[in-house]
């Protein structure tokens, strides 16, 4: 079974909407980047509890923990069971203390979300989104990401 046949979400991000789309740079250029954030999060059925973990740069020490103290992850379980939802609420503070978004700022971004099967002896579905479709290995590369742009805040039901 490989490391990634499970569920999770990666997001991956530029903290700095002054900054150039597409982002420039090697991922040995970037490994430790301040400005860029990795944060990836799961839910673990067989210990029922929720992880995440995250680091600065394309690839750089993972941060500790810490840095999520004022980080939330939860997960609700479908009621038949067999899926679930998970939403995480991540600090600035975590991400980027320099960074406030402001509406109309964009970012560089992508996610990606794995899904296992229900045999685990299968790999899982992966699906990235990426400029201009990626393909394998594409988030290694930021020149690729996509982006994303803040609208302001939002009423909630």
């Amino acid at each position: 079974v490989g490391a990634w046949n499970g569920d999770d979400v990666i997001i991956r991000m530029s903290s700095n909407p002054a900054r150039k789309w597409p982002l420039e740079g090697s991922r040995e250029a970037l490994l430790e980047d301040p400005e860029l954030f990795t944060g990836e999060f799961w839910w673990n059925h067989l210990k029922e509890r929720t992880y995440w973990d995250g680091y600065h740069g394309m690839g750089a020490a993972m941060l500790p923990e810490e840095a999520w103290a004022s980080s939330e992850v939860a997960v609700i379980i479908a009621e038949d069971g067999n899926g679930y939802t998970i939403e995480a609420k991540v600090s600035w503070k975590t991400i980027n203390p320099e960074f406030q978004p402001q509406a109309g700022d964009r970012i560089a971004f992508t996610w990606e979300i794995s899904m296992s099967n229900a045999n685990p002896a299968e790999p899982a579905r992966i699906f990235q989104i990426f400029l201009n479709g990626g393909g394998s290995w594409a988030f290694t590369n930021a020149g690729m990401w996509g982006q994303a742009e803040f609208v302001g805040a939002t009423a909630t039901p």
